[in-house]
């Protein structure tokens, strides 16, 4: 079962495609929504698709701005009307694994809906466009912090590629590991900054941190000292995280 929104469509087709192909037992159920049939990415695809696998391939399509036939189907996806999908035009107690992709907001219903309805988070796989709060990637040089020796810094040290390197980050100015790592390396890797795609992960090897958003990294990354360092901010005097490993 998949639910997309927009171009969250494009992994979710990719899935789906593969799945029924290799697997002749498979049945794949996707709610789409989008805001007018104009709108709607791989029209022709999904309905191509549909077409091969009449009987294992369910379309749902949800128009926020359009009036449909079924008023199920017409309208924003809210928690009531996810409530009603879930109810009737799908059998959720029979899915075995989930796709979600869009924005923030309509992830985190889902997510939220369906851990009332007793899924397993492990059965539960999704992708953000945004985290409905999002912070400005900061460029490759990080936003300017001025350090002061007269005033108390954190001490951080992080191995990219092989290499070492180490910045001091004034304790006042909460700033997140990468920003600091990216003033003195600007190849250090990120790409959303906002705790949603997971390409500044590192490790935490020594020292301590807090983390203000995660929307990547599962709960045995975590366990296994793995940070998001766009969100991740010292808390011990000095840490030192590892982007290899």
């Amino acid at each position: 079962m998949a639910i997309a929104a927009g171009s969250g469509i494009t992994p979710v087709i990719a899935i789906a495609r593969t799945l029924l192909a290799a697997h002749p037992d498979t049945r794949f159920d996707l709610v789409y929504a989008n805001k007018a049939a104009m709108d709607v990415m791989f029209l022709e695809e999904l309905a191509d698709l549909k077409d091969k696998y009449p009987s294992r391939l369910a379309l749902h399509h949800v128009l926020s701005r359009e009036q449909r036939i079924a008023p199920l189907l017409s309208g924003r996806i809210d928690a009531e009307k996810l409530q009603a999908l879930l109810g009737t035009a799908i059998h959720a107690d029979d899915v075995d694994e989930w796709f979600l992709c869009g924005p923030f907001e309509l992830v985190q219903l889902c997510r939220d809906t369906l851990a009332e309805r007793g899924v397993n988070p492990d059965h539960i796989r999704f992708e953000l466009f945004s985290t409905g709060k999002p912070d400005r990637p900061e460029g490759n040089a990080g936003r300017p912090v001025i350090v002061d020796e007269s005033q108390a810094t954190y001490k951080i040290t992080f191995k990219l590629d092989g290499l070492q390197g180490e910045v001091a980050s004034p304790t006042h100015a909460r700033e997140s590991i990468l920003n600091a790592a990216l003033r003195v390396r600007p190849d250090v890797p990120f790409a959303c900054a906002g705790g949603v795609c997971g390409t500044c992960r590192a490790k935490v090897v020594t020292g301590a941190v807090t983390m203000d958003e995660n929307y990547a990294l599962e709960q045995d990354e975590l366990d296994k000292g793995y940070v998001l360092t766009c969100q991740s901010h010292p808390t011990t005097p000095e840490v030192t995280v590892d982007f290899d490993v």
